[in-house]
């Protein structure tokens, strides 16, 4: 009976094996479809730690799209921000963190110029979303997506005059208290 157990044992950890080696294949083979899709699109994806105000990862399009590897990245902090936010718009860097820090809602999306790392500007959209919160519900960490735009447009006369009048629009409304 003994050996009759054995083989039995036999089979079935055969079976487990050869089961796990398919299911860890299946999963590698999701892992590099999913990962081939995420590179070839042209969105950089980051993730943003709200407490030292700094990514922390970002796939390799930010690369493409600002000419920043995801090791510089992770080394450049709020002040890189600040300083290649184009003047215009750093003030939406600045309404993005505040939002998320005083917990305001779920997800923030803007375009913006940021400076590439050659000089040139470039236009972007990018949309945020809370990825993770602490103990009390805060939000500490961002899953966003950075989108190139710049040469979408017929003109960029017509997109700088879109832009231009928007922004007067913001200007100019008063919220009420």
């Amino acid at each position: 009976m003994d050996a009759t157990f054995s083989q039995l044992e036999e089979v079935n950890f055969r079976k487990l094996i050869k089961d796990s080696i398919k299911n860890n294949t299946d999963l590698i083979n999701q892992i590099r479809f999913l990962k081939n899709i995420i590179s070839n699109l042209n969105i950089a994806i980051f993730i943003h730690d709200l407490k030292k105000l700094r990514h922390i990862w970002t796939n390799r399009n930010y690369y493409k799209i600002i000419g920043y590897t995801d090791q510089e990245m992770k080394q450049l902090g709020l002040e890189w921000a600040q300083q290649n936010y184009h003047p215009e718009d750093i003030h939406i860097l600045k309404e993005r963190i505040d939002y998320f820090l005083e917990n305001k809602g779920e997800t923030y999306s803007g375009v913006y110029r940021i400076k590439h790392k050659e000089g040139h500007w470039v236009w972007v959209y990018s949309s945020c979303v809370v990825f993770k919160r602490d103990d009390e519900g805060f939000p500490i960490l961002i899953l966003g997506i950075c989108i190139d735009f710049s040469d979408n447009f017929k003109t960029m006369k017509q997109f700088r005059e879109l832009y231009k009048e928007n922004q007067q629009l913001i200007d100019n409304c008063q919220l009420p208290n």
